[in-house]
């Protein structure tokens, strides 16, 4: 084979190497640099990203509604009991027990998945979630209009629920509410 016919195949080679790089790129969704196609280009780990800090919640007495931005929100009961979790690792003790009312008065369904609540004890720490018996869940979708309630239980030292702080978090875009008083 001669020197001529060797360098065209390497061309050649060269040439379909950097065409499937360039297809497998086009393909897997990459845009170039900076945007040249128009669509937005990824995130580098170099990149810096301002922080964003999210709304802080607003207090209220464990007898008030909250308004969770087109969603209403009220502690209609806090009772104490002891539990056993039927969830292995959650643990057992004394629990208190927060039956809350969801009332839907915005104009679209909301998907429950999204409601996030913490309960912090007296001494500031973080109660531990119970999620199974007598814990009880929202439906997955409020439509509009529509009230449901469910059953929210937190391991809590007896000597650690004066005052006791319930936050509840509905989503991107809505001030949580912090439900704060003696349980």
């Amino acid at each position: 084979m001669s020197a001529a016919v060797s360098s065209r195949r390497a061309a050649v080679r060269t040439g379909l190497a950097t065409a499937l790089v360039v297809g497998l790129a086009a393909l897997s969704g990459c845009t170039g640099p900076a945007g040249t196609d128009g669509r937005p280009t990824p995130g580098s780990v170099t990149q810096t990203v301002p922080a964003v800090t999210p709304p802080a919640p607003r207090t209220v007495g464990l007898s008030e509604e909250g308004d969770l931005g087109g969603l209403r929100l009220r502690v209609v009961s806090v009772t104490a009991q002891d539990v056993e979790s039927t969830v292995p690792t959650e643990g057992k003790g004394p629990a208190l027990v927060f039956v809350l009312s969801l009332r839907n008065d915005s104009g679209a369904a909301y998907r429950t998945e999204q409601l996030e609540t913490t309960l912090i004890d007296s001494a500031g720490g973080a109660a531990s979630r119970v999620t199974g018996a007598p814990a009880t869940a929202f439906p997955a979708e409020l439509a509009p209009g529509a009230t449901a309630t469910a059953s929210f239980v937190y391991l809590v030292a007896l000597d650690k629920r004066s005052p006791v702080a319930l936050t509840v978090s509905a989503g991107a875009g809505r001030q949580p509410v912090e439900f704060r008083g003696n349980a």
